[in-house]
């Protein structure tokens, strides 16, 4: 994969770097940070951790994308993704890892991880990975947009199709047309 083809897709996303290893920190940071508009780092879970809240806190908004090892001092990958799950369940992750966690394997899956790269990394693998984490991170924010464009068309264009009138003769929202939007916004 070129670099123009994972830049396409990869250009507007902000991305979170966790690895305790400075040199392959330093050095994974220097091979992709390019591609990203925005890549910080952190140096174990808990620094990410706190990272993430920040982020959210000045921004409003979460990484696109958390890339994170998996054996770390302080707080390792896996208690990292769930704790950052509890914040945003649709957190985009790949984990990285010099170790075989085929006994971890159903684990990490259970907690919601996009994909796996294994250490040493191959920059083939690693690009074939970015490029396919930003195409379906952009795909996802797509339909986020055009879900939320029906939505506002919906209920600003269409009143009488999402409210009733009560007793006075005022209009009030129908439950059953909130909850059904609600439930479409838990699908993506």
């Amino acid at each position: 994969m070129d670099f123009k083809s994972i830049y396409h897709h990869s250009k507007d996303l902000v991305v979170l770097y966790v690895e305790d290893d400075d040199l392959l920190r330093q050095s994974t940071v220097d091979a992709i940070e390019d591609y990203f508009a925005s890549l910080d780092t952190a140096k174990n879970g808990k620094e990410a951790l706190e990272k993430y809240q920040n982020y959210y806190k000045n921004n409003g908004l979460f990484y696109d994308l958390l890339i994170t090892d998996i054996k770390m001092p302080v707080m390792n990958g896996i208690a990292l993704i769930q704790e950052i799950h509890k914040i945003h369940l649709k957190q985009y992750v790949i984990v990285i890892s010099a170790y075989d966690e085929s006994d971890r394997q159903s684990e990490l899956v259970d907690i919601g991880i996009s994909n796996f790269l294994m250490k040493p990394l191959s920059s083939d693998k690693l690009r074939d990975t970015l490029y396919k984490s930003s195409k379906d991170i952009n795909i996802h924010k797509l339909v986020l947009q055009h879900q939320k464009k029906i939505q506002e068309t919906i209920i600003l264009q269409k009143p009488s199709i999402v409210s009733q009138r009560d007793e006075n003769k005022q209009r009030k929202p129908m439950k059953k047309f909130k909850n059904y939007l609600l439930g479409l916004s838990k699908c993506f």
